[in-house]
């Protein structure tokens, strides 16, 4: 593993709390001032303010003053060319992963909840593929020049009245096939009250790692993992409980698997 950098605890840090992870939840494409924040967290203003700290030091969030009031929103995530990526740590890199992965989840859950893929013309797909190193690296290429094309059409954009998201990955899979968290890999398997008191314990878990003398990042990194995990099955859980007391949900397209 490359050594490690200051960033890392930093970052670790500041996405290794659940109300932390409510925050950037709350700030996705969104600006915020602290009283809103407060009153849809329903926590007090001394621990919201703390914690917008913490995301700040950190770079995930920034704020204006507005009038009489500071505003918060989500910072932009940074881009790597490949000479930069390749002089990050192995924790930096993941820490940067795992930030974005967040983003892209809370953006495709709201979007599903609120209509956004009900579009004809979406694009949803998942492609396993067998290549060779060539064939990878021409892909790499292709999806450069997919990227430069989509920020051009934001910059040439005549008018700004769809917001979208435009999410482009290309990885080496694991051989390992996906990770479970202990029995709970299928997200209806949990319920609101147990999600909640795992949240709380892993969060007990994580700050025990990182505030002990020699922190163990990988034990830390796959506590945060596992816990991002249970705060996504803990808020289908509360929405399985909404819609179960309001009565049948509108329903949109359907997704086939892949």
């Amino acid at each position: 593993m490359a050594p490690q950098t200051k960033i890392a605890p930093e970052l670790l840090r500041a996405i290794a709390h659940p109300q932390r992870l409510a925050i950037l939840t709350a700030l996705d494409d969104r600006a915020l001032s602290v009283a809103a924040l407060v009153a849809e967290l329903g926590s007090d203003r001394a621990t919201v303010a703390r914690h917008l700290r913490s995301l700040e030091r950190a770079g995930l969030v920034h704020s204006a003053a507005v009038g009489n009031d500071l505003i918060f929103e989500a910072s932009a995530l940074p881009r790597y060319d490949n000479a930069e990526w390749s002089t990050l740590s192995d924790v930096v890199r993941r820490e940067a992963l795992a930030t974005a992965l967040t983003r892209v989840q809370i953006a495709t859950s709201t979007s599903l909840d609120d209509g956004g893929f009900d579009r004809e013309n979406i694009h949803f797909s998942r492609t396993a593929l067998n290549i060779g190193e060539g064939d990878f690296d021409r892909l790499s290429a292709d999806f450069d020049a997919l990227l430069d094309r989509v920020d051009e059409v934001q910059t040439e954009a005549s008018d700004s009245s769809v917001q979208a998201t435009a999410v482009l990955m290309l990885f080496e899979s694991s051989p390992a096939g996906h990770r479970t968290v202990e029995d709970h890999d299928v997200p209806e398997a949990f319920t609101t009250d147990e999600g909640r008191e795992r949240a709380y314990d892993l969060h007990e878990r994580i700050g025990d790692l990182v505030l002990s003398g020699d922190v163990d990042w990988d034990a830390a990194l796959n506590a945060v993992d596992e816990l991002r995990v249970v705060l996504n099955a803990s808020r289908l859980a509360a929405r399985r409980d909404r819609e179960h007391s309001a009565g049948p949900a509108r329903v949109g397209h359907a997704i086939p698997a892949t």
